[in-house]
């Protein structure tokens, strides 16, 4: 409790080796006070893990139970340890007054502890990595991928799909954050481009460890494909990152028909985005060359506008980069959305209808 109160244990052990060198208490209590202590050393970090990282509630809770396993241990062979004290000061032919046996106590139980717990290191970091999970970290565990799945090539090339067009989804709602207005949480913005990113180490980290020995010339190919995909959906969230942030640093245009026009050709890129995603090969009600010349077209426009001073050079600029971003996201997501497209047809089979009599 004295340690609690005072937030130092070094204060309680000073009152202990104080009492016991006094003659106050005896020896073995003066143990339990200093085990005591120990564990009361754990209030500070249970205190600092209130309101923290995920991290740091990960590394209280292993001094927590450090401390308190190695506590249980030490009181249970409280005698067995000062008969290691009093042999050892025997054998160095040292004065085993109160004071020095209880320093010494101290650091003999502590050095058990790390005895007794290094083996245990991995399994414990291992158990801790799954509590005190955050939102964001629980969101960076792939969906579909494991160790077990990468045994059996055909499920792990369908596990693979399964994860790029999750990933997919991911990133479309990526892109309406970074540009619909309203959406602009800066905070959860930036965590969802960490996810993907994370999300995107996974698949490849993945692709890379098969085993592809064993794997047909087919298999190896819808491999290689995979991991471009997963390379196009990488470049889109970093460019919509950029994006996002040009987009809600700019300055709205003073000519409202521009700002109207620009905002019209994201909403656009939108709905390509989704209809590239959820259409079957060479199914494009909406071109690339309509977007391109869309874009050529507002592009002119806004150089125009900012040449002739309806807006400001500044403006102009960031409203240029905002298009050329838009753009490339829609190149890249449709080389993505194409080969998934391939794949799927290629993985999974349409449903067959009534089978002829």
């Amino acid at each position: 409790m004295i340690t609690v109160l005072t937030q130092s244990s070094s204060a309680s052990i000073a009152l202990t080796i104080t009492a016991a060198g006094s003659g106050m208490i005896e020896m073995y209590s003066a143990g339990a006070m200093a085990i005591g202590a120990n564990i009361g050393t754990t209030s500070t970090a249970a205190f600092a893990a209130v309101g923290a990282t995920s991290a740091a509630k990960r590394a209280a809770a292993a001094q927590v139970l450090f401390n308190l396993v190695t506590a249980v241990i030490a009181l249970l062979i409280l005698p067995v340890l000062f008969y290691l004290i009093h042999q050892i000061s025997d054998a160095l032919e040292l004065d085993a007054d109160p004071a020095f046996s209880l320093a010494l106590f101290h650091t003999l139980f502590n050095f058990m502890g790390i005895l007794l717990m290094y083996p245990f290191i991995g399994q414990l970091a291992h158990w801790l990595e799954k509590r005190f999970r955050s939102r964001e970290e629980t969101e960076s565990e792939p969906l579909y991928l494991d160790k077990n799945i990468a045994r059996t090539p055909a499920l792990a090339i369908n596990a693979l799909l399964n994860e790029l067009v999750a990933l997919q989804k991911r990133l479309l709602k990526l892109f309406q954050a970074a540009v619909y207005p309203g959406h602009h949480d800066i905070k959860r913005f930036q965590q969802q481009v960490t996810v993907i990113r994370s999300l995107s180490g996974h698949i490849s980290r993945f692709i890379v460890e098969l085993e592809t020995a064993a794997l047909s010339d087919e298999t190896t190919a819808q491999l290689a494909t995979m991991m471009r995909v997963e390379g196009y959906l990488l470049d889109c969230s970093q460019a919509s990152d950029t994006l996002a942030s040009l987009w809600i640093n700019r300055e709205a245009l003073k000519e409202p028909e521009l700002e109207a026009q620009l905002k019209s050709y994201l909403t656009q890129i939108v709905d390509y985005m989704q209809q590239s995603a959820n259409l079957s090969v060479g199914d494009t009600p909406m071109t690339q060359e309509a977007l391109q010349h869309e874009k050529d077209r507002i592009k002119y426009h806004l150089i125009m506008a900012g040449t002739l001073h309806h807006i400001e050079v500044a403006q102009m600029s960031v409203a240029v980069d905002c298009l050329q971003e838009a753009w490339h996201i829609a190149k890249t997501w449709h080389k993505a959305s194409t080969r998934l497209n391939t794949l799927s047809a290629v993985l999974i089979p349409p449903s067959s209808g009534n089978e002829g009599e």
